[in-house]
């Protein structure tokens, strides 16, 4: 699911690394959706929601939402508050629990950004999430640099081994489980 993605650059993206957007969705495997984050949280209120009926129509297991730093805005009445009932940590928490006891893993991007109220919804997210994967960009003498970490994995033992590469075809670099 995405906020802010047009939906014809989006899949101009992904066909650039290779995926074949229709072939996946006629296989049941995805399913786009581009709409707001009042709608999502709209359909995941409502026991009849059309976006988890199709979810389970395709036996779907994880779902994408990009990204929630956008609930940061769509908090009770515009406003943002740190705490209590409609605030992002009770609306992104309440996101989280209607779509595990729907059967779906959540697995939710945010944006990084010295904006306060984006680092302060960063961190929530991170407390509530079970895994925060960290993708960096940035620059260096030979180039731009690109870097991906996890740094949390709930119910996981595990050690980063450290892959901060120039090169796109490597992949996400490998993590060992402590005592291997």
């Amino acid at each position: 699911m995405s906020f802010e993605a047009n939906p014809e650059k989006f899949h101009q993206d992904v066909e650039g690394v290779g995926w074949n957007l229709q072939e996946l969705h006629d296989a049941g495997r995805v399913e786009l959706i581009f709409a707001s984050p009042g709608v999502l949280r709209t359909e995941l209120d409502d026991p009849q929601s059309l976006l988890l009926q199709r979810a389970n129509e395709i036996q779907a297991r994880r779902i994408f939402i990009d990204t929630v730093s956008l609930f940061q805005g769509a908090s009770a009445n515009g406003l943002s508050k740190a705490c209590g009932h409609g605030s992002y940590r009770s609306i992104l928490n309440q996101m989280m629990n209607n779509l595990h006891r729907a059967g779906l893993t959540a697995i939710i991007a945010h944006e990084v950004a010295q904006h306060a109220e984006l680092v302060c919804s960063l961190e929530v997210a991170d407390v509530l999430a079970d895994t925060v994967i960290r993708v960096d960009r940035g620059r260096r003498e030979r180039g731009i640099y690109r870097s991906i970490a996890i740094e949390k994995r709930r119910g996981q033992d595990f050690d980063y081994l450290a892959d901060n590469s120039s090169h796109r075809s490597r992949g996400v670099p490998p993590y060992a489980s402590r005592g291997a």
